[in-house]
């Protein structure tokens, strides 16, 4: 038995006839009965008895077809991606940190919406822990990833989407807004750090080649924008990406200033995927998309 007879089989049960099924199929009524006359044999069962001018199927031929047909469905949906993925439903799965979806997410969708591509987005970071993305990545569990660290593993590509610089928010009527300006002063205040999960835990530890181990945190989030509220409603101040500050200076009434240390900080944001074939247009055009927006 073989695909094409299972195919023959379930047009003549929804064609209710073998010369209706043929037509459809695109084939000769004989080649059709010789499948179905094949299947009557390998099952050892009759599959349709005539009733008048139509073929009704037996118990046996109906309970093949609810068997069979979502599975020969599945069959061919999928040989149409690989022959044709403009005219295929696609999912496109990555990880990435929530912070990063609003600096593209909102702008891909209406990319999408524009588009002549069936496709739908999902970011498997809310279902996986963040040290198994790697794994999953490497598993093809994912389409792609977006991090701060490079994914150093054969058959990957990187692509450097941007380098952001470290800034020190805090709110617009910070009583002591003029210790952002000296690093002594600076690193007495309270501080709401932000934990990126690089190799130390705060994205200032990870980055600043000086010690800034005893100021005094607060309060720690893996959330900028959770960190970026807190900062609007209190006299905390922390250190984040430019990019995410100025994005919500209005908004939230933040007073960005830059970090009173010797050295430039920032933080490098990577877009990394597997190789990804020229038949794979879909997820060409994603990749593409994503680097065009940010």
């Amino acid at each position: 038995m073989d695909l094409n007879s299972l195919k023959y089989f379930i047009a003549v049960y929804e064609e209710r006839g073998v010369s209706n099924a043929a037509k459809q199929l695109g084939i000769t009524p004989s080649a059709v009965s010789q499948n179905i006359s094949k299947l009557n044999e390998f099952y050892n069962e009759v599959l349709f008895v005539r009733s008048g001018n139509t073929l009704v199927p037996t118990s046996k031929g109906e309970s093949l077809y609810q068997a069979v047909k979502p599975h020969v469905d599945a069959i061919a949906a999928e040989s149409t991606a690989l022959r044709n993925p403009r005219k295929s439903k696609r999912v496109i799965t990555y990880f990435g940190h929530k912070d990063g979806d609003i600096l593209f997410y909102p702008q891909l969708l209406n990319a999408i919406s524009h588009s002549n591509f069936d496709l739908s987005l999902t970011n498997r970071a809310n279902f996986v822990a963040q040290d198994e993305w790697l794994d999953e990545l490497r598993l093809r569990k994912a389409d792609f990833m977006i991090s701060t660290q490079p994914v150093e593993l054969s058959g990957f590509e990187n692509t450097l989407l941007f380098e952001d610089e470290l800034v020190a928010v805090c709110s617009e009527n910070h009583p002591k807004r003029d210790a952002m300006l000296d690093e002594s002063r600076f690193l007495e205040l309270d501080f709401i750090a932000w934990n990126t999960q690089r190799e130390q835990p705060f994205i200032l530890d990870s980055l600043y080649s000086g010690n800034v181990e005893n100021r005094n945190i607060v309060y720690t989030s893996d959330s900028l924008l959770t960190s970026l509220y807190m900062v609007s409603k209190s006299e905390l101040v922390c250190v984040v990406t430019k990019r995410h500050a100025e994005m919500l200076k209005n908004e939230l009434n933040l007073s960005i200033h830059s970090l009173p240390f010797s050295e430039k900080l920032s933080i490098p944001v990577y877009l990394s995927y597997r190789k990804v074939p020229k038949s794979d247009v879909v997820l060409h055009w994603v990749l593409n998309q994503i680097q065009a927006i940010i």
